[in-house]
């Protein structure tokens, strides 16, 4: 009977040490799991918390290994804790030093991101050849030029006055004046162009890179091009005549059903807008839209659909339209018809930013010229510059942040809507922003070509990413759009560039110390 306990005994402890074994094991691994876990939290909030629970794999039997685990864990806590030197004031100190520097650009790049959806066209220049006796009328007129060509449309021209708006932002904002700086050209800014190319003529060796020599060093992501089958992209030729006005016209398809018709219809998509923000989920993303405005403007109004998604809409804290609509040619003004159907797709924008930008007290900003702004219907603009309460857009619950009205050689105004004090009315009235002073031979522009553009961009990117004034943003935005004047093409992205855009936006303030 002994034999059989003591059998029986050994039985019984083999089994719970069996049990206690695979209980053991399961706790070590849940516990390496929560460590694992735990430090994956901290090192996410900045190491600012320790946690003084050990796993269970670091239990000890031992007294001078539980002493040593001991010291260990107080240098570590001691590492871990801020110096008594330094408290909550260290961040700030950093801060500051940086925002000393000239250069400082890292708040941008970390918080915000720019986004422009925008037209993509190729310009050829040369002067056109005479149509051949052997074509008929329906014949297209072919491209003379040999040039290699620049890629403009308005969507390269908007991404580089963004980033040249944010680049000038931080020389502005900047304490010290150096004439040397840390980097041999300014940093790259958060920004993003998305356009849509036809596969039939757009080519890597050509069209791409003449596009990446012009923004690779301004923007921070290269411009993502939604290529679309069986299509060609917008192709002008552009000349200047004996008067210096510039002169274009489109080559073979380019505005038809295979060109700009087509291509601007659907792309870029509802969804490839949607993935391209969904990379920036984690910052403040300002969304910039060239718009075709006209009644007969090409994409047949598809390139308004990204602006009225909620999801895009949602994902958004700024949205910046620049409608674009041609005068007419023997009267230089907007059609009645055309302003009043470009009113009513800006409408539509704002009734869906009312509902989905609420949350996050979004805003919107229009950039049109000022024939468009002066055909609008003033219903449009005072239903537009107000919120469902009547408020103003210089309040802070109105949706609508601005119109930023450009006027070629005069400047730029932004209207205001006040009420008149006899018959209780709305009236707009312009704060007027003066054209700055060209540094051309003859102070005549050398190419406009774009100006707008980069304009509209600007006054967006310095409004939203840069949190300027109104008043500032457009002075900024002035000075982009004089030194895009100033050149053939787009400006060379160096600091003698960003200096002449912060003395052009002085020079229009009228040495006001907000430009400061």
């Amino acid at each position: 009977p002994d034999i059989n306990r003591r059998k029986y005994t050994e039985m019984v402890m083999a089994s719970y040490l069996s049990e206690k074994t695979i209980m053991t094991r399961r706790r070590r691994k849940n516990n390496i799991n929560s460590y694992q876990h735990s430090q994956h939290q901290q090192q996410r909030h900045n190491r600012t918390k320790c946690s003084y629970s050990l796993p269970h794999k670091y239990h000890f039997t031992s007294i001078p290994t539980i002493l040593s685990t001991i010291l260990l864990l107080a240098i570590n806590t001691l590492a871990l804790v801020p110096s008594p030197q330094f408290p909550s004031s260290y961040s700030s100190l950093s801060s500051s030093l940086k925002s000393s520097s000239p250069v400082t650009t890292e708040s941008n790049q970390n918080n915000g991101q720019f986004v422009v959806i925008g037209k993509i066209i190729v310009d050829e220049y040369g002067q056109p050849s005479p149509p051949d006796d052997n074509d008929d009328e329906t014949s297209t007129t072919k491209s003379t030029s040999t040039t290699v060509p620049t890629v403009g449309g308005g969507g390269p021209q908007a991404a580089w006055g963004a980033a040249a708006a944010l680049s000038a932002l931080s020389l502005l904002q900047s304490t010290s004046r150096t004439s040397s700086y840390n980097t041999p050209k300014p940093p790259p800014q958060p920004i993003t162009l998305i356009g849509a190319v036809g596969s039939l003529d757009w080519t890597t060796h050509r069209e791409t890179q003449s596009l990446l020599n012009t923004l690779d060093n301004a923007c921070l992501q290269p411009p993502i091009l939604i290529s679309k089958d069986d299509h060609v992209t917008p192709r002008i030729q552009l000349w200047h005549d004996e008067e210096q006005n510039i002169q274009w016209f489109a080559l073979n398809d380019s505005f038809g059903v295979r060109g700009a018709d087509g291509l601007w219809k659907d792309t870029p998509s509802v969804t490839d807008v949607f993935n391209l923000l969904a990379k920036f989920e984690e910052k403040e993303v300002a969304l910039h839209c060239i718009v075709e405005g006209g009644v007969h403007g090409a994409g047949a109004g598809g390139d308004v659909l990204p602006l009225l998604d909620e999801s895009i809409l949602k994902r958004i804290s700024f949205l910046s339209v620049e409608p674009v609509t041609f005068p007419q040619k023997d009267t230089n003004l907007v059609s009645v018809e055309d302003a009043t159907h470009c009113a009513a797709k800006l409408q539509d924008i704002v009734n869906a930013a009312r509902t989905s930008m609420k949350y996050y007290r979004g805003k919107i900003a229009f950039s049109p010229d000022r024939q468009l702004f002066e055909s609008f219907p003033l219903s449009f603009v005072q239903s537009a510059s107000s919120d469902e309460d009547g408020l103003s857009p210089s309040s802070s619950s109105s949706i609508v942040d601005s119109f930023a009205v450009r006027d070629g050689p005069n400047g730029s105004f932004i209207p205001h809507i006040t009420t008149t004090t006899n018959n209780n009315s709305n009236t707009p009235t312009r704060l007027q922003i003066p054209a700055a002073k060209l540094i051309t031979p003859n102070a005549q522009p050398i190419n406009p070509t774009g100006a707008g553009n980069a304009y509209a961009a600007a006054y967006a990117a310095a409004r939203s990413l840069g949190h300027c004034s109104q008043y500032k943003a457009a002075c900024i935005a002035t000075g982009v759009g004089a030194v895009v004047c100033e050149y053939n093409h787009l400006p060379p992205w160096e600091w003698s560039v960003m200096e002449r855009i912060c003395d052009a936006a002085r020079e229009v303030s009228d040495g006001r110390r907000c430009m400061e």
